[in-house]
Order: C-alpha cells, then sequence, then structure tokens
C-alpha cells in the first residue's frame, strides 16, 4: 500500500536522519537537488563513485538494480525511512475492462491483508 524511500550512502558513518521529519517537506529540502539521470543503476554508480553523496530512493527497487552488480557493496542502505510514499495502480481508460480491472485488484488485495498473505509477502521480501 505504500512505497517506502530511504537515504543511501557511500560514507562508513552516515548521518542518521529523524523518523519524525515531515517526509515531504524533508524532501523538500534545501540539501536534495533534482538531477536527471537515465536509470537507477546510474544514479547508483554515481554515489557508489562518489559524483553524488547520497540519493533517496525506492530500498526494494534499488537493492533489485544493484544486485549481483560490483556497487553491490560499495553501498549503505540505512535502515531507517527517511519519507513514505503511497503507490498507485494506473490502468489505461482505453482498455474496455479497465474498471473491472480495478475492481478485481482491490478485491483481490483486500483479501490478501485479511487473509496474511499481503504480509507475508512484504516480510519475504523485506519491504
Amino acid at each position: 500500500k505504500s512505497n517506502t524511500l530511504r537515504y543511501m550512502s557511500t560514507t562508513s558513518q552516515p548521518q542518521r536522519t529523524s523518523s519524525s521529519a515531515n517526509s515531504q517537506s524533508f524532501l523538500n529540502g534545501d540539501f536534495f537537488a533534482s538531477i536527471s539521470v537515465s536509470s537507477m543503476m546510474q544514479n547508483l554508480k554515481q554515489v557508489a563513485n562518489r559524483q553524488q553523496e547520497a540519493i533517496v530512493a525506492d530500498e526494494a527497487f534499488a537493492r533489485y538494480v544493484m544486485k549481483g552488480s560490483a556497487i553491490e557493496s560499495k553501498l549503505e542502505i540505512l535502515p531507517e525511512n527517511i519519507a513514505v510514499k503511497d503507490i498507485h495502480l494506473a490502468v489505461s481508460k482505453k482498455n474496455s475492462r479497465h474498471q473491472d480491472i480495478v475492481i478485481a485488484f482491490n478485491v483481490a488485495l483486500d483479501s490478501m491483508v485479511k487473509d496474511g498473505t499481503y504480509e507475508k509477502i512484504i516480510s519475504r521480501h523485506a519491504l
């Protein structure tokens, strides 16, 4: 239901952030800059090569992208969240079954939450 963002750093003693910080105001702070890059791997490489100090990234996606790569051992993902963002399903209205898809998704998600499957998936993948 929500997507976790974390601060990534190459430093051995990264600065911890307050878990009570307002997510949006924290991300909009003067200490963050928006940089356009073509991929998450490019971002991760820039941090590993010290071209950037850190990035804010989706933990699961960042771990997936760097898994098995040379940079995996060069980066540390901090255990504390700095922001939590909701994610949403998007379905094309051009699809004649778009309403059915949304209803079926919500029914399946509710069922997974009720029977514990959702929590098992989250726990299994450390999300």
